[in-house]
């Protein structure tokens, strides 16, 4: 086979049309019909034809046409057909996928941060010990009419005494070093605002649902008052009307002032629901779009009070009150801290979060539980 000299002009252009025929074009390939691609490509080899024969042309005229067509062929075998050729891609890493990054939003997809409904507007008394008492009414004086020249009849207060003693409400993580150093969410922002709902929301479980430890909450027989549905009645969905006015009916008028209904949302449905005797619904809100009431009463809906359950006897799911009857000492509000000695040879941190509450419920005659028949 003949040696082929080839001057700067010549490679620079064999150069492009050998990369020009063995890449080919990715928007091209998508735009163009196979038909016309092919066309194109049988073109380009025979220019390539053309230019290695008019490289060096000899006396023996078939050598050179041979050659023309070997180096051809094996630019067309190298490429690959043009139709055919697996083009770049960013979908497959491989094919140019490394050069794009994937996007990344440096935020958590939760549902909204619930604060406490219940815990919130409860009497917050600050503690400078971790034990405090505070007197409380037991029975007022009474006055009585009487005659002239008899004697005046002896009436004195009585005073019990509420306890309230701080307990420790925490709890931690632990968190590689790499991590926090390395994460696009600010970890420590997010373990914070995770903590602290965490916290509110277990203070309004122990002031529903407390069984003693810290706290007795106000579905408990602690609370001053029941109203029992009628037996047989096990179901939530068989709440009445008239159960919710009995609810009402048994606090006084000075501990119903500023009361409310608290409820779970699946409770809810079921006061919806309820109709009169002509079949109409007994719910509506006001015209101005303001929150619906009970009797007039606001509701506030938890997802810390009992959800509604297919059959449960005696159960208290629903209370009425109000939370300022309901005392929550603070001995010390949400505490974070970080250390990175604790786990310091597994290249750790340690992330903690600690507040001490008090619960207590404060006047238990403010309080009325509605509870299913047996």
């Amino acid at each position: 086979m003949p040696e082929i000299h080839l001057n700067d002009d010549v490679k620079a252009e064999l150069k492009g049309l050998l990369l020009e025929v063995s890449q080919g074009s990715v928007d091209k390939a998508v735009k163009e019909s196979e038909a016309s691609l092919e066309a194109k490509f049988e073109s380009k080899i025979a220019d390539l034809k053309d230019t290695l024969m008019s490289i060096h042309r000899k006396s023996d005229q078939g050598q050179d046409e041979e050659y023309a067509t070997f180096v051809a062929n094996v630019v067309k075998a190298k490429g690959g057909d043009a139709k055919a050729k697996a083009a770049l891609q960013e979908g497959t890493d491989s094919e140019g996928g490394y050069f794009v990054p994937d996007g990344f939003e440096a935020r958590i997809i939760r549902e909204a941060y619930q604060a406490s409904v219940f815990a919130m507007r409860a009497q917050t008394i600050p503690m400078s010990e971790r034990l405090i008492e505070i007197p409380k009414m037991g029975t007022a004086v009474s006055v009585v009419w009487t005659a002239e020249e008899v004697a005046a009849t002896e009436s004195e207060p009585t005073l019990g005494i509420v306890q309230l003693t701080a307990q420790r409400l925490d709890a931690y993580s632990q968190i590689s070093n790499e991590l926090l150093a390395d994460s696009r969410v600010d970890v420590i922002d997010w373990l914070t605002k995770e903590f602290s709902e965490a916290i509110a929301l277990e203070l309004d479980n122990q002031c529903f649902n407390g069984t003693g430890s810290p706290c007795s909450g106000i579905l408990t027989a602690t609370a001053g008052y029941s109203v029992v549905m009628a037996a047989g009645e096990t179901n939530f969905s068989a709440v009445t009307a008239d159960d919710l006015s009995e609810m009402i009916s048994k606090i006084t008028t000075a501990s119903a002032a500023g009361a409310s209904f608290w409820l779970h949302r699946s409770v809810l449905h079921y006061l919806r629901t309820l109709k009169d005797s002509n079949n109409d619904y007994i719910w509506a809100r006001p015209a101005d779009s303001q929150p619906g009431t009970i009797w007039g009463y606001p509701y506030a809906l938890s997802d810390k009070m009992v959800a509604t359950s297919a059959s449960a006897a005696s159960t208290a799911f629903m209370a009425f009150g109000n939370p300022k009857n309901f005392l929550l000492g603070r001995r010390m509000g949400i505490s974070v801290d970080i250390s990175e000695h604790v786990y310091f040879l597994n290249f750790q941190s340690a992330f903690r979060v600690v507040s001490r509450w008090a619960p207590k419920m404060g006047l238990n005659t403010g309080f009325c539980r509605l509870v299913t028949g047996a």
